[in-house]
């Protein structure tokens, strides 16, 4: 997805649902301090076959690995 393609109705959306999230760990600074840590995690945690990562600011879960190739298309 490229942000700078979508509608503004779409883009009031994202930011919506981005702040409910970042809502769940209490601040701006430790939801981002946690998205450091993932990026900054070796062998990424995205990549991590127990699909958890545990952060100083809290820990998420999800249920896939994701593999290098998408990981790529992430960063």
């Amino acid at each position: 997805m490229n942000f700078h393609t979508l509608n503004d109705e779409k883009k009031l959306e994202l930011k919506k649902l981005i702040l409910e999230k970042i809502e769940l760990f209490g601040s701006i600074n430790s939801f981002l301090k946690l998205i450091e840590e993932i990026r900054e995690s070796s062998p990424h945690a995205l990549m991590a076959s127990p699909t958890k990562f545990n952060g100083s600011s809290g820990f998420i879960k999800w249920n896939k690995i994701i593999f290098k190739d998408k990981l790529v298309l992430l960063s």
